[in-house]
């Protein structure tokens, strides 16, 4: 609220002003945004209004005189909520923050391991603990009421002394907003304020390793997939989302204790693995097969509702760059994205160069003591953090043929479970603290991209190599191993004399492969941008597909319009959904070949007249 108020450009420069009058030898300071996650980034805030305590007051005191009527209301509502009890609560959290700030400031250091790490968890938490004492209480009281002279506060009239109270009576007990509980006396104030919060300090956090509600266990169960197939335990999700409410109290207690407890069923630990083989490659290859895991579906349900839980958390301390899996964001932001940066070096006449990394069984090959340490800076709750490596602790697999046979169970002792719910986001975690590179970065999971522009040539390389040394560096010191034989390089630009110029780009000492027109996300980007070669792609593909709906019906036999139409969607939307997203782009070409199907498929297989717009891809 106050660092709203203040940043308008009349509240704030009257702002820095009254710091020069009050403090003219020191530096001027910003009030801060209040974080929800990040420690450092809280204490900051705090620290802010407490150093610039007289200075607010004094700046609302102004304003409230001046003729703004909402300005003027605003001040008087920020001036009534600080008052001495704001000033103890600002203390309390400043203290227990500044501990916490220390923590976090130790574990974003890259050599920070993991033991160092759970010591100095533990050291805090009884650090934060061995403050509830009288002698603590005292210091907290004393500086409050220095720092209530020194910014023109009124002492609060003391009310009749309460009985003792202990924490134990306010178990349970969230500390508001002070507007409501504005005069509380000494007693009230450390029962009420300054216990609950060492208190939870020192404990887990409530919001994310509580109990499951039923409420969450109805919003994962309605969307619940029907029609897959079971795990290890044969419980098929048909079973799961039929039951009746007793049920699922039964099982939403069930998940509870497993969070609670930090144990899970042997069952779950244990997934079945079917290889499918890959399109145009060879049989007797292993790896020309894709694995695909059954997990259990109550395991399933279990890390969804985990995963709605850490969702908001994570999000915000995620990088910009990475939209892998990430909620209101795609493949094709991160192509438009690409493109967009392409497209302004062509404005700027400069040389572009691409580097594309592709890491090698990058979520297979995820250290697990080092994911734990990247959960400890992200999640603050030690217990959800060491129940999800539970989760991934001691797990197996048996890989079963389609005739039947199932091989010897195996143990996982590195990466996600394939499969998973939180395998996305516990890989996009494990990566979020990739190096600064002068490159810009596009990320889609483990789809990494780099883009630099220079006016020369020789400064795209020596650009594009040192970020690839400093990325090969990250991603061998996390275990992570970069395929130098299928990461390959590009340049964009509308020179045509240059247009079989070739980067010269190596890591490790081996140069990497140069294309004339590599594929990012699905979509073929040549040197100009003018998508050709991508939209012949697709448009090979579609006349495929016209020729194999054209043996599902004809102009007097076959299926009706509705299937017909149904047919039509299934077997053309993956293909003209690849052309599809280019329309963000500015292009007509992929409307067009909307068309091109459509008139195909309606007029001369169904024998249907058809208006169609080549210009929006809209028919009748």
């Amino acid at each position: 609220m106050l660092y709203k108020f203040f940043s308008g450009s009349v509240v704030h420069d009257l702002f820095m002003k009254k710091q020069k009058e009050l403090e003219p030898t020191a530096q001027c300071v910003e009030l801060k945004k209040l974080s929800d996650t990040r420690w450092a980034c809280q204490y900051n805030a705090i620290w802010a209004v407490k150093k610039t305590l007289p200075a607010i007051l004094a700046t609302l005191r102004d304003i409230i005189g001046l003729s703004n009527l909402h300005r003027r209301t605003e001040a008087r509502a920020l001036s009534a909520i600080i008052h001495e009890t704001f000033v103890v609560h600002l203390i309390i959290f400043e203290d227990v923050f500044r501990t916490t700030k220390f923590m976090s400031d130790q574990l974003q250091s890259a050599t920070f391991d993991l033991e160092a790490a759970d010591d100095l968890a533990q050291s805090v938490t009884i650090a934060i603990s061995e403050k509830r004492t009288e002698d603590k209480w005292r210091e907290i009281r004393n500086e409050a009421e220095s720092l209530c002279v020194n910014a023109g506060i009124a002492p609060q009239t003391q009310r009749e002394r309460r009985r003792a109270q202990t924490s134990r009576h306010l178990e349970g007990f969230v500390v508001e907003a002070p507007l409501e509980r504005a005069r509380l006396d000494t007693d009230d104030l450390r029962t009420h304020s300054f216990y609950p919060v060492i208190d939870r300090a020192a404990s887990v956090n409530a919001n994310l390793s509580g109990d499951f509600t039923p409420a969450e266990l109805k919003d994962v169960m309605a969307k619940l997939k029907q029609g897959k197939a079971p795990g290890s335990d044969n419980i098929h999700p048909e079973f799961v989302t039929h039951q009746c409410e007793i049920t699922s109290a039964w099982l939403c207690a069930f998940f509870s204790a497993c969070l609670r407890r930090s144990k899970l069923p042997r069952t779950w630990r244990r997934a079945a693995v079917i290889a499918l083989l890959k399109p145009n490659k060879p049989a007797d290859d292993p790896k020309s097969y894709r694995p695909i895991s059954l997990l259990c579906v109550p395991f399933k349900i279990l890390e969804r509702m985990i995963h709605s839980r850490i969702e908001p958390v994570v999000d915000s301390q995620l990088p910009k760059e990475q939209a892998g899996f990430r909620r209101g964001r795609s493949t094709v932001d991160q192509v438009t994205l690409l493109t967009q940066d392409l497209e302004d070096s062509f404005q700027a006449k400069a040389k572009a160069g691409v580097v594309l990394l592709d890491l090698t069984a990058a979520y297979d090959t995820v250290w697990h003591r080092g994911l734990h340490l990247k959960l400890l800076r992200t999640i603050p709750d030690r217990h959800m953090v060491n129940f999800i490596m539970e989760m991934l602790s001691n797990r197996s697999f048996i890989l079963q043929t389609s005739d039947g046979q199932r091989s010897r169970l195996r143990r996982l002792r590195n990466g996600v479970p394939q499969g998973s719910v939180l395998s996305p986001m516990l890989f996009n975690i494990y990566i979020f603290d990739l190096p600064v590179t002068t490159s810009r970065r596009y990320g889609y999971a483990d789809d990494l991209a780099i883009m630099l522009h220079q006016p020369t040539w020789k400064a795209v390389e020596e650009g594009l190599n040192q970020d690839m040394d400093v990325l090969a560096a990250y991603l061998r010191s996390w275990r992570l191993q970069l395929s130098t034989g299928k990461t390959v390089s590009a340049v964009f630009h509308l020179c045509n004399r240059e247009a079989r110029r070739e980067l010269e780009i190596s890591v490790e000492n081996k140069p990497l492969e140069f294309q004339q027109a590599p594929k990012y996300l699905g979509v073929r980007l040549d040197r100009t941008l003018s998508y050709k070669q991508h939209l012949d792609e697709v448009r090979a593909k579609v006349t495929a597909r016209v020729s194999l709906i054209r043996r599902l019906a004809g102009t007097t036999w076959g299926a009706s319009a509705k299937g017909h139409r149904a047919h039509i969607s299934s077997i053309s939307a993956p293909v003209l959904g690849e052309s599809g997203q280019g329309s963000g782009w500015g292009l007509q070409t992929p409307p067009r070949l909307w068309c091109f199907f459509v008139s195909i498929v309606v007029q001369d297989d169904m024998g249907l007249p058809v208006l169609c717009c080549a210009d929006s891809g809209v028919f009748v």
